[in-house]
């Protein structure tokens, strides 16, 4: 008990003690923020901007989740056999297998052979009628 009063007591004697100081500088100048000011940009120009970069980044990442998703079963980081992913997903892995192949062809679509280094490594499978998938000899 003795020490919460007594960092209870600290806590109201250092806010007093800043205050009874007296400023040995006057404050430093600080610019404007020019995050928070407005921009002198033209706001066409600043949409033409964006909409030369989003569309990159957004091919970009999807390109990347793709890549991750599909090395994640057929070159597994941690050491797993596909057949090993493919069965923990269960039901789920022909309909994830079959979006993948979309987003695949999709990617290509939009730029031949960005797919191919990934899916150098995917093997052949069967996919069951129930969704499982058995990754062929």
């Amino acid at each position: 008990m003795r020490f919460r009063i007594l960092a209870l007591t600290s806590l109201l004697v250092i806010p007093s003690a800043l205050h009874a100081q007296s400023p040995a500088s006057p404050a430093p100048q600080t610019s404007p923020n020019p995050l928070l000011t407005p921009s002198a940009i033209n706001p066409a120009q600043a949409a033409v901007n964006q909409l030369t970069t989003l569309p990159v980044r957004e091919f970009n990442q999807l390109l990347q989740a793709w890549t991750e998703g599909v090395n994640l079963i057929w070159k597994n980081p941690r050491g797993a056999a596909p057949q090993e992913v493919l069965s923990l997903l269960g039901t789920k892995a022909g309909p994830l297998l079959d979006l993948s192949a979309k987003t695949a062809a999709y990617l290509e679509s939009l730029k031949p052979g960005c797919t191919a280094a990934a899916a150098a490594n995917i093997k052949a499978v069967t996919v069951n009628t129930d969704g499982t998938v058995t990754v062929n000899p």
